[in-house]
């Protein structure tokens, strides 16, 4: 059984730095410097080894646990999504003195963009931008948390 921890990024500050497409209904975080021992094979079992591959990838996420460590030692981790294929928001979570504590990918759209800044209008553009480019494979909004 996976230990699970439980933390409070509530009174954290989100800083945007991103988003991330998806197109598998699965994200993976990994190093770039591990990127040429990727292997991109075909799925082919949920009961697949847990590679650095697509397969191990797709095994993984589709795992009890939705999600798991890929490859040898720690080479990245993959994790499925909450509402399948989309566009979401990627932030840092940053500490009191500054620096970078953890990122959030908002699967769930708990984050709610702040509506007098300049840029939040860039990012409803770009969503807006990206599902009219693939009506298929997303949603027409990401539903709001709450």
């Amino acid at each position: 059984m996976t230990k699970q921890h439980a933390i409070d990024i509530s009174a954290k500050t989100l800083r945007l730095i991103g988003h991330v497409g998806v197109d598998s209904g699965q994200v993976m975080i990994t190093d770039p410097c591990y990127l040429d021992s990727w292997k991109a094979d075909e799925f082919d079992s949920v009961d697949a080894p847990l590679n650095y591959s697509y397969s191990g990838a797709c095994a993984a996420t589709l795992g009890e646990n939705g999600g798991a460590e890929i490859g040898s030692g720690t080479q990245g981790v993959a994790s499925r999504t909450a509402h399948g294929d989309g566009c979401y928001p990627v932030f840092q979570i940053i500490g009191d003195d500054g620096t970078v504590e953890g990122l959030f990918v908002d699967f769930n759209g708990m984050t709610d963009p702040v509506e007098d800044d300049d840029e939040d209008e860039d990012e409803d553009d770009y969503i807006d931008e990206w599902n009219d480019e693939n009506p298929e494979d997303t949603f027409d909004e990401i539903p709001k948390h709450g």
